[in-house]
């Protein structure tokens, strides 16, 4: 029966994105804008790392297709509000809950393909991470494992997305 092989879905989902920053950069918010802090030796002399982390709840439509009885694929629409972020610096550390000029609404479109109860995902988001005229304009691109286990479907993604402040370009990664 075609209930069997494909199904359109929709619900509610807490979508996580963690945004490292590599070269000893983190960014402030001030004034209406959002621009990078570099962490020196002198001034953070115990560093190890900066990181933004954002929730975003998601409403997702999406289609999903069994192709056999071990292989399925999905593809999918979304859009969401965001609903809590910290930007942290490890040094020891210091911690900056709802920093300032984050885009407080995404939407973007993701796929993925499962063998069983392993697969891979890739999602992309054309909303910047910072408000327009604030921050640069950044887009996501992620791509994942999916280990679904019963009840429990977990996503292991690793997110790039670069920065571009005026005369400086640094990379955002895990």
């Amino acid at each position: 029966p075609a209930g069997d092989y494909a199904q359109l879905f929709t619900g509610i989902r807490m979508d996580r994105y963690e945004y490292f920053f590599r070269n000893r950069y983190t960014f402030a918010y001030s004034g209406g804008n959002v621009f990078p802090v570099d962490l020196t030796q002198e001034t953070y002399p115990h560093y190890k790392s900066s990181e933004l982390r954002t929730t975003y709840w998601s409403v997702p439509l999406g289609f999903n297709l069994k192709l056999n009885k071990k292989w399925s694929a999905e593809a999918y629409a979304f859009a969401g509000l965001l609903g809590k972020s910290v930007n942290i610096v490890r040094s020891p550390k210091d911690k900056t809950y709802n920093p300032g000029g984050l885009n407080d609404f995404q939407y973007g479109i993701g796929a993925s393909i499962m063998r069983r109860h392993l697969g891979v995902s890739v999602k992309y988001i054309p909303t910047s991470v910072f408000k327009e005229g604030v921050g640069p304009d950044t887009n996501t691109l992620s791509f994942g494992i999916i280990l679904h286990l019963i009840l429990l479907h977990y996503y292991l993604q690793v997110n790039h997305s670069y920065f571009h402040f005026p005369n400086k370009l640094f990379l955002v990664s895990p």
